[in-house]
This record gives structure tokens, C-alpha cells and sequence, in this order.
């Protein structure tokens, strides 16, 4: 078990992705992950650090309403009310 500083928000997202450097697995989930963040970091967060993981043969499941970086996807899944409303692949 890892703990975080009581930091709120943004930060405390940032401490959890150095976490996630520390302790690497193969699969990785972010739920609204980068909605905390500037929009700086948010942009390194979809254009880099999603792309790393990426190449390093991670699995990301990044659930998100950031749909200016769907681009960055392998496969977009959209819900509505709890159903899958579209499945799209995107192709890189």
C-alpha cells in the first residue's frame, strides 16, 4: 500500500503518476485523471505520457470527456446512461 501527501486535486494526480513510474505494471486505469489538471500538463498527459506507455506495451484505459485527444486513442468507447453508444477504432 502507498500513500499519498494530503494534496488535493492536480497534484495529488501527479503524485499518483509517480507512483505509477515507481511501481510499473501492465495495465493502467485513469478516470478523469487529467480533468484536475492546467492545460499543459493535461496536453502532456494525452500527447506524452499516454503515447509512452504506449510504446513501452502498457495498457491504458483512460476514461475521459477530453474529446479533442480521442486522436491519441486506440479505441474509443462511448456510454450513454450506462450503454456502450459507439466503438470506434481509431487507426494511428
Amino acid at each position: 500500500m502507498v500513500s499519498l501527501p494530503e494534496d488535493k486535486g492536480g497534484h495529488k494526480n501527479k503524485h499518483t503518476h509517480l507512483i505509477s513510474c515507481e511501481f510499473p505494471k501492465t495495465i493502467y486505469v485513469f478516470d478523469g485523471w487529467a480533468a484536475d489538471q492546467g492545460p499543459h500538463f493535461r496536453e502532456y498527459f494525452y500527447e506524452t505520457l499516454l503515447p509512452g506507455f504506449k510504446k513501452q506495451g502498457k495498457t491504458v484505459i483512460a476514461v475521459t470527456h477530453d474529446d479533442r485527444y480521442f486522436h491519441v486513442a486506440d479505441r474509443v468507447i462511448k456510454l450513454e446512461y450506462g450503454q456502450i453508444t459507439d466503438n470506434i477504432n481509431i487507426s494511428q
